[in-house]
């Protein structure tokens, strides 16, 4: 590969980075959650966005800070400060996108959910979306050991909850749901009930939408496909927004979705968000050789940062490896 391949890969690569920070910081909007809660968690479904923002959500969510695997984190990070590793720096470490901490409405005691969002550009990646959400959610029970309780007393555990947006949804049995994993009693002899709070500790939800279509009857589907529109301006998006769904415009909100919606037209004209619609595109190629030749990324990741369709991913694996049997020649 040239140093001109390689210089301009690496400018898309950071172009396509900074594009997906931006949309992180977006969702990070304490309305843009209050939204998502409302429309997933059973626990908000009754509050009003202000409620939520006011009441419920607790500090500022942290984006892509926070380590997934406990050979990335540091002590005491989960809870006193949910900080690590700056994303840049320790590329290659899982971080969780969005984590947050939000207190339970009605609850006796003052008592906290750990929230994660993801944002996902496709839903088909390889391996099932639930299981890593279960995996996720795994990860932020265990961190509370020795923050949250010590010893053997699991009943001070909060609840985890991770919520994955997956956008680009096209087939038509995901396309435009919302689906909830969680926890429940089944008694398999006998009868006995058990106070849910002492299990109801763990759930997933999986959002799938597409951002080209608004037209469905669930509000929170509606505004992430407005939100992350290709084909919707700004200033137009703004306007839905606030009027539609109810998300106060700030300054500083209104200047993330014009910079989100410029980089999102400036990946179009680099043809990386075109995809390969016409066929295989060589720049794409050219991308996952150096990913995965130079950085160590496997063909998984790359299918899901460059939103390849899974009849398509051979193509570009037999596309990828012919370009590295030829380097090592």
């Amino acid at each position: 590969m040239t140093n001109k391949i390689i210089s301009s890969v690496i400018a898309n690569n950071n172009d396509r980075i900074q594009y997906d920070e931006v949309c992180k910081r977006i969702l990070a909007d304490k309305f843009i959650i209050a939204k998502i809660l409302k429309h997933t968690l059973p626990e908000y479904k009754n509050y009003s966005l202000k409620e939520i923002v006011d009441n419920y959500i607790d500090g500022s969510p942290l984006i892509s800070t926070v380590a997934v695997n406990p050979d990335e984190k540091r002590n005491g990070e989960f809870v006193e400060t949910l900080n690590s590793e700056n994303v840049i720096a320790n590329e290659g470490k899982v971080t969780f996108d969005i984590m947050f901490k939000a207190i339970v409405p009605e609850t006796y005691e003052r008592k906290h959910m750990f929230i994660n969002l993801e944002a996902q550009k496709a839903f088909n990646v390889g391996y099932p979306i639930a299981s890593r959400g279960v995996y996720y959610c795994s990860r932020m029970l265990s961190k509370q050991y020795g923050e949250v309780f010590t010893n053997s007393r699991y009943d001070k555990l909060q609840k985890v909850t991770s919520i994955f947006l997956c956008n680009n949804v096209t087939d038509k049995v995901h396309k435009n749901t919302i689906t909830s994993f969680e926890l429940n009693e089944h008694n398999i002899y006998g009868s006995i009930t058990t106070d849910k709070s002492a299990y109801d500790l763990l759930s997933v939800v999986i959002v799938c939408y597409n951002n080209n279509d608004n037209n469905t009857t669930n509000e929170l589907i509606n505004m992430l496909s407005v939100l992350f529109s290709n084909k919707i301006n700004a200033d137009k998006k703004i306007n839905m927004l606030s009027s539609q769904y109810g998300i106060p415009m700030t300054t500083n909100f209104k200047g993330e979705v014009n910079s989100m919606c410029n980089m999102s037209q400036g990946l179009i004209d680099l043809g990386i968000e075109q995809g390969i619609e016409q066929g295989i595109e060589q720049n794409t190629i050219n991308s996952m050789f150096y990913l995965i030749n130079n950085k160590h990324w496997d063909f998984k990741d790359c299918f899901e940062m460059y939103n390849i369709p899974e009849e398509k991913q051979a193509t570009y694996i037999e596309a990828v490896n012919k370009m590295i049997n030829n380097s090592n020649i």
